[in-house]
């Protein structure tokens, strides 16, 4: 009994000892606003099987361990926060938009902002996602400094054309290199990603920010990462639509209207002024630009995402749909889209991970000059400046006309209803890594990533259309499959010593294949108009571009990095990659490349820390060096063709020389900068750069009688040095105000500084441009227009020395240095303001000191010499009497040539996006019981341009305006929910 009584006295004392080892806690969770958070998740710090979540007060009760000190308090969108343990808790959460000022993704993993040496711009989910376009790089347009952004067309889907820090080589390639989640992508890409799975854009910029990729960061470095789930958070339900209407930006020019261009054909002596069709003629007055480009175009966009986590699962997944119609008939671009995002806590020490995007893309595109057709009747961006206004689209049956009635040529209207081109395109981008951690400061991960592509092309052209006349139809069936494959592995090591050394260490090694299989069949002799398919086609018909296309290449590479501060007070970044790639010579295959990149913390020292008005100020700068490996897959190779005939057989024949030795192009770069925060409110920061490419890849021009044309060297030096610099405010934040304001500013001064043995200029005649040791790429290489004799109504030009002339002559074309068609600044600025549920914002972007050569204009202004054609209103304002004073010369005496007539100062400013929104107030939408937020909004996109430029559009990328895809205007209505 003595033994019982005993033992139950033990017991009863250990259930004692363990209840008394618990103690109960409850508390509130509150967003800033003071609003209750419902859902948020209550957990022990590391111990995260035990906790709780928020109920729709806001309120918890949870029952700890007496040894638990600290609760952790997530939900999504907040930033998490902690709180010591106390049986009555207050916790209030802040919104992750500071989270995402604190963590920046760079290079292999991420760092704090505060510890970066590199040069590295942000954006976050909230300016990617509210552009109501299909491709989100253009949430980088005037938001990051030392970014050109070009939205040179307003076609559905269509990617933006992005340099970082200028343009760095002559005949390699000069775009960035793109990482989505962690594997290699395309600009392309950017339309089969819904802006709405975005997290952040990272743009690396310097050699310190970009070295560690090594021979593809020549051109910079764009980071993409989609959205993660978060532990320990319920799983949050988010819609998000928008529909919208769209229509082309008004032209910057006049066009003759029926009776100007009539009377101006009788002036000229083309018409007589008794023809008895002129009533006729002049009772018509059609605007072919808004046949053929006024449309009004309806945009609708779906997306539906879901986020959460469990203490050892993190999920985001999401659907979405996209359907854009172009302005311009046939244009459509349509998107389905899935993606999983998921990572799991295998084991305490192992992390795995899936990111899987999938995309079904359908679009119709119409021939114009960003698909490279240029000057001819089949772009009707082109064919609209031309076409007379008294020429009419149908005839009163609804027929089409010919041109038997007036038309130039074939319909285009006929052209773009009957003979479509259709592209279907699936896209897939996913990755599986792995992490372990090990020996307590070692991490080890792998990850293996695909970006597959595959475009299927029908195009076909009616035998009913004027086009297919002579053939009967045709079909075009093409397939384009590329596949890019990415293994990477990293060691991480990561320690600090007594409170103050920290250090990271990281190696890994990484290759990388590309490969791609283009085919495409043409038949013709289709037996009628309702078959559009190759098995009725009658013949093979061996145009251009049929045929079959397989070429690949690979990269392997070993990187590692050495990151130390002292205190958070001095940072230094040491990087090395030695890259081997398959498209250079096999001598020199190899290229080793490297960073350092240092940062004085200043507000850390004690001269600063008490000076209260300064929140921040750090000094960096660094020095590294890149490659540029943009060429041809297999440009070192001497290669055969087997087109060619010898005495009526076929033969093959050698059409490339090839060099062994051809090898990378180099660039070197020096940076500094300076960051500067003032009382935690405005944040400024400053930068130089000075960016040396040297060793370019280059094709140098041979002498024909070695047999070819041309053949690929290492050559030459260009510069490109600039300033750059972001600026933000808050001017007013309280708890029922928020006034925010920012800009951008970019400087780049571009300088080819040496070509190839004793050459220092090459003139390229089919562009206008010259490249000249001392002036920038682009330079203009024209003849300079001097305007119209007084005397005689006849056209002035400047001679190469400067005097002017009546007599045209190609050998007193002049190098012009200030008129490049390189952008010499870039930037935007945008303000905000909040009123408790009420944002306004508007967003301005602007570019300048460009020139382009307008080409519409040599035939719209063509001084008489296209006079068939209709005409700018400007030629009524020609040369008609001696002493008259005008820049037309008659049409008599005229000469139309390319000089610097055409060439036209491109800078702009676009009102770009104004939207205003309404988030209702949270306790009011939780009544529903169903919905956790709700906001509205309106957007209008794209509202007006101020510039002196007369075409279409001034935003081009390129030394000629072509008759592009134009501009759009969009005005949007939208509402997004969370569940």
């Amino acid at each position: 009994m003595k033994r019982l009584t005993l033992l139950l006295t033990c017991f009863f004392i250990s259930m004692g000892l363990a209840i008394a080892q618990n103690v109960k806690v409850s508390g509130i969770v509150l967003d800033e606003s003071g609003e209750p958070v419902s859902g948020a998740s209550v957990i022990v710090k590391n111990n995260p099987s035990i906790g709780t979540v928020t109920n729709a007060e806001g309120q918890f009760n949870l029952e700890v361990p007496a040894s638990a000190k600290v609760l952790v308090i997530k939900f999504l969108g907040m930033t998490d926060a902690e709180g010591t343990v106390s049986e009555s808790m207050r916790i209030t959460l802040k919104r992750s938009e500071e989270l995402l000022d604190e963590v920046v993704v760079v290079a292999y993993g991420t760092r704090k902002r505060g510890s970066i040496t590199g040069a590295v711009s942000t954006v976050g989910s909230k300016e990617v996602s509210k552009l109501p376009v299909g491709s989100f790089d253009q949430a980088l347009q005037g938001t990051t400094s030392g970014v050109q952004v070009s939205t040179n067309t307003g076609r559905p889907g269509a990617a933006s054309i992005i340099r970082i820090r200028g343009i760095g080589s002559i005949n390699a390639g000069v775009a960035p290199l793109y990482i989505i989640d962690g594997i290699e992508g395309s600009a392309s890409d950017f339309s089969a990603i819904s802006s709405g799975d975005v997290e952040s854009v990272s743009v690396l910029k310097d050699a310190s920010a970009t070295a560690l990729y090594g021979s593809r960061a020549a051109n910079g470095v764009i980071l993409v990462t989609t959205k993660k789930g978060q532990t320990g958070t319920r799983a949050t339900i988010t819609y998000n639509g928008y529909y919208g209407i769209s229509e082309k930006v008004k032209e910057n020019f006049t066009l003759m209207n029926s009776n100007q261009k009539l009377d101006y054909e009788i002036a000229l002596g083309l018409r007589d002024a008794d023809d008895p069709d002129l009533p006729k003629l002049r009772a018509i007055n059609t605007d072919w630009i808004d046949v053929l480009m006024g449309e009004t175009a309806q945009t609708q966009s779906h997306e539906l995402s879901v986020r959460g986590g469990s203490s050892t699962v993190r999920y985001f997944a999401s659907g979405n749909f996209m359907n854009a119609d172009g302005i311009l008939i046939n244009s459509d671009f349509k998107r389905y889209g899935m993606r999983l995002n998921l990572e799991a806590d295998a084991t305490k020490d192992l992390k795995i991970g899936t990111t899987m995007n999938v995309a079904q893309q359908y679009s119709k595109n119409t021939i114009t000059a960003d698909l490279g057709y240029t000057n001819n009747i089949y772009n009707p961006a082109f064919r609209a400046l031309l076409e007379n206004p008294y020429t009419q689209p149908y005839r009163e049956d609804g027929s089409y006309t010919t041109q038997d009635d007036g038309l130039m040529g074939a319909n285009p209207i006929e052209h773009l209803e009957l003979d479509p081109t259709n592209y279907s395109n699936l896209r897939l981008m996913g990755t599986a890594w792995g992490e372990l951690s090990f020996l307590k400061d070692f991490k080890a991960k792998t990850l293996l990533g695909i970006d597959y592509y595959d475009l299927v092309t029908d195009a076909y052209v009616s035998p009913n259309s004027a086009w297919g006349t002579n053939t009967g139809g045709t079909v075009t069936r093409g397939l384009t499959r590329t596949t890019r494959v990415t293994n990477t592995n990293t060691i991480q090591y990561k320690k600090t010593f007594e409170n103050v050394h920290n250090v990271t260490v990281l190696l890994g090694e990484e290759t990388y294949s590309l490969f791609s299989d283009v085919f495409s069949v043409r038949g013709k002799g289709l037996p009628n108009d309702k078959l559009s398919v190759l098995g009725v086609t009658s013949s093979y018909d061996g145009a251009p571009g049929t045929g079959s296309i397989k070429t690949d290449y690979s990269m392997a590479s070993f990187f590692g990095s050495l990151n130390y501060n002292y205190d958070d007070k001095y940072f230094v970044d040491l990087s090395l990659r030695r890259d081997g790639c398959s498209k250079f010579g096999e001598n020199n295959r190899w290229g080793t490349f490297g960073s350092i990149g240092a940062m004085w913390n200043l507000k850390r020292e004690a001269f600063a820390e008490d000076i209260e008005i300064l929140s921040d100020l750090r000094l960096r700068s660094s020095y590294g060096t890149m490659g540029n490996n943009d060429i041809g897959n297999y440009s070192w190779i001497a290669t055969y063709g087997l087109s060619g005939t010898y005495n009526k057989s076929n033969a093959g024949f050698l059409s490339a020389p090839g060099n062994s030795d051809l090898t990378w192009e180099k660039i070197g770069m020096f940076d500094v900068g300076v960051n500067i925060g003032l009382q935690d409110k405005y944040n400024i920061e400053l930068g130089y750069y000075n960016k040396t490419t040297s060793n370019m890849l280059f094709s140098v021009p041979y002498s024909y009688t070695t047999g070819f044309s041309s053949g690929w060297k290492n050559i030459g030096k260009m510069r490109n040095q600039g300033f750059e610099s972001k600026i933000t405010a808050d001017i007013i934040k309280n708890n029922d105000w928020k006034w925010t304001i920012g800009g951008t500013f970019s400087y780049n001064k571009n300088e080819i500084l040496e070509l190839y043995g004793n050459v220092t200029e090459i003139p390229d005649a089919g562009s206008s441009t010259i490249l000249k040791v001392g002036m920038p790429l682009g330079t203009r290489y024209v003849n300079r227009f001097a305007g119209v004799n007084p005397a005689n109504g006849k056209t002035l030009w400047y001679d190469k020395d400067g005097n002017v002339t009546e007599t045209y002559r190609a050998s007193d074309a002049v190098a012009i240095k200030d008129k490049s068609w390189i952008p010499s600044y870039s930037g935007g600025f945008n303000t905000s303001v909040e009123y408790k549920g009420i944002t306004l914002s508007a967003d301005f972007t602007f570019m300048g000191d460009y020139w382009i050569t307008n080409n519409a204009r040599f035939f719209t202004e063509s001084n008489g010499g296209f006079a068939d054609y209709n005409q700018s209103v400007r030629m009524l304002d020609y040369w008609k009497q001696p002493g008259d004073i005008t820049s037309v010369p008659h049409p008599k005496y005229a000469q139309n040539e390319f000089d610097d007539r055409v060439i036209e100062d491109a800078t702009y400013l676009r009102f770009k996006s104004l939207m205003a929104s309404y988030a209702f107030p949270s306790k009011l939408v939780k009544k529903t019981k169903i919905f956790q937020s709700a906001r509205i909004y309106g957007q209008a996109y794209n509202l007006y341009t101020w510039t002196n430029y007369k075409g279409y559009d001034p935003e081009q990328y390129g030394n000629t305006e072509l008759g592009g895809y134009p501009q759009i205007r969009s005005y949007v209505i939208g509402v997004e929910i969370g569940f």
